[in-house]
């Protein structure tokens, strides 16, 4: 799970309780909207972490990520995350949308999970360093969402209120395919996490780069090798599963895919980079209605 630069790593300096007093005196819809939905969600789980709401998880997720997000927020930017298996293409893919974007002379923070800021990047080393062993799923799938709030109060929550395009390398879905999936958690713990932690926020398009898993798999292993080699930040501890976990995760992906068409695009990534590139901005302006040169 290598291959980004530390230059790419985001640290601005608001955070969401600076960004929400600000909102109080000059309100802002998204930050308003976001800690409205995100207090009554913890008050449904008030009565014990982990108990269901009254409706069903699924519709519970659908209105409340309408009312906190696509439709109260009025200006804001948009939100593009990108999933896949590791050595599935998105580092490149991510990096070339980011300056089709800016050659529109459209603001794009690029971000990653987990990471992203600081806190959230000693969480990624712990959770991705080989040298980690004896980390439970449990333990592994808390630490990915305290790095996530964190993310979301220091960098996606601001960029978005001051509009800027917000590309991020992995998000909730990775979380769901990876320990919900490979490691045999189940998508339910995942998503009640994901709508008491995040207030259920959903990403405007995601991007789902889909190859042969194999392929993906070797591909991963080998950059992970040469970049431990080369001095860099030892990235390989989910490279050394087996076969069966990655295809469990490799299903679960599709699972999420299924069951959100609307959100999620399967982008056939075993195309040359430029075609899939291609592939992502069609998709993109079919989407979210963006018109982009290309």
């Amino acid at each position: 799970m290598a291959g980004w630069p530390g230059a790419l790593v985001a640290t601005p300096a608001l955070s969401l309780n600076a960004f929400t007093r600000n909102s109080a005196e000059q309100p802002g819809v998204f930050g308003k909207q976001f800690l409205a939905c995100k207090s009554t969600l913890i008050s449904s789980t008030s009565k014990g972490f982990g108990k269901r709401s009254s409706k069903p998880l699924d519709e519970f997720s659908q209105q409340n990520a309408c009312a906190c997000y696509h439709h109260c927020v009025t200006v804001r930017g948009r939100f593009i995350t990108f999933e896949g298996l590791d050595g599935s293409g998105k580092t490149t893919q991510i990096e070339k949308l980011a300056a089709t974007l800016r050659d529109q002379r459209i603001r794009v923070h690029l971000t990653r999970e987990p990471g992203g800021t600081v806190f959230g990047e000693t969480i990624r080393h712990l959770i991705l360093d080989s040298a980690t062993s004896k980390l439970s799923a449990n333990t592994e799938l808390a630490l990915m969402f305290a790095a996530r709030t964190q993310h979301l109060d220091e960098v996606i929550l601001p960029a978005l209120e001051a509009g800027d395009y917000v590309l991020c390398d992995r998000f909730t879905d990775s979380t769901e395919a990876y320990q919900g999936g490979g490691r045999q958690l189940g998508s339910k713990s995942v998503l009640v996490l994901h709508r008491v932690l995040c207030a259920d926020l959903q990403p405007d398009l995601t991007i789902l780069l889909d190859c042969d898993l194999n392929f993906s798999l070797n591909r991963a292993r080998h950059r992970n090798l040469v970049t431990s080699a080369a001095g860099h930040r030892d990235e390989n501890r989910f490279e050394q599963e087996d076969p069966d976990f990655f295809a469990r995760v490799h299903n679960k992906f599709h699972e999420i895919a299924e069951r959100e068409p609307k959100r999620v695009a399967v982008i056939d990534a075993r195309d040359t980079p430029e075609e899939t590139h291609q592939k992502i901005l069609a998709t993109i302006q079919e989407r979210l209605q963006i018109l982009l040169s290309r």
